[in-house]
């Protein structure tokens, strides 16, 4: 698994002016097994699977 170049890409939004206070929500078998490992990535949080989008992005952004 690519958790050093997801990291870099992260790090690459986070440093590019236009887009860097874009949420970042990771996902995908390797961090429903490590629920924590996405803390790890810089990302802004974690989605089990699609059905628990919504709730994260209420949770970061407020109502939609």
């Amino acid at each position: 698994f690519n958790l050093v170049e997801l990291k870099e890409l992260i790090d690459l939004v986070r440093e590019t002016p236009l887009v860097s206070s874009t949420s970042i929500i990771v996902g995908g078998r390797v961090f429903r097994d490590n629920p924590e490992l996405w803390k790890t990535s810089g990302a802004d949080g974690f989605a089990a699977d699609i059905s628990n989008l919504p709730d994260l992005v209420r949770e970061l952004h407020g109502a939609f």
